[in-house]
């Protein structure tokens, strides 16, 4: 019973982990987006300041 115990304890430990990971992964993920979008944002506004004063 003692090894049963042992090893349920270590599958738990990782899969905890696993979980873990999941959620750094989605937060990483949610924050790159949100970079991703304002850097085109500032992009698009640079490039339609640029614009304007070509004409």
């Amino acid at each position: 019973k003692r090894q049963q115990n042992a090893n349920n304890s270590t599958l738990n430990s990782k899969e905890s982990v696993a979980l873990n990971y999941e959620g750094l992964c989605r937060q990483c993920f949610m924050n790159i987006t949100i970079l991703t979008k304002s850097v085109f944002g500032k992009m698009n506004a640079v490039f339609k300041l640029s614009r304007h004063e070509k004409r």
